[in-house]
């Protein structure tokens, strides 16, 4: 019995670190997507735009593991691709920490140049 109970408590435990990860990967990608995509116009009627062509997850960092303090960061890699008129101009390689504190909030997008 005492087996039981300790696997059920530790399963417990691990399920809700699980999705809490989860609901944090999902509001980092909504953070990224939403500074990193758009549509713009310029008043020549010139369109522009930014798309992410490739968004991928890596890895986890909890708190005292890196300088953003007592929160988590989940760092990202993406592929930006810039538009102008339809027709891709450029394409950027951005590496990100998505800080994230405990309660689950996104506190800001920090863009790693190492």
């Amino acid at each position: 019995m005492g087996f039981f109970r300790i696997t059920l408590i530790f399963g417990s435990l691990f399920w809700g670190q699980c999705s809490n990860l989860f609901a944090q990967s999902a509001a980092c990608e909504s953070a990224i997507s939403n500074k990193y995509s758009g549509n713009y116009q310029d008043k020549y009627g010139n369109g522009s735009s930014r798309k992410i062509s490739m968004l991928q997850y890596y890895a986890t960092n909890g708190p005292g593991m890196h300088k953003f303090g007592n929160n988590n960061a989940l760092l990202y890699v993406a592929v930006v691709d810039k538009y102008e008129n339809g027709q891709i101009r450029d394409r950027d390689t951005v590496k990100l920490w998505c800080v994230v504190n405990p309660q689950g909030k996104v506190l800001g997008l920090e863009r790693d140049f190492n």
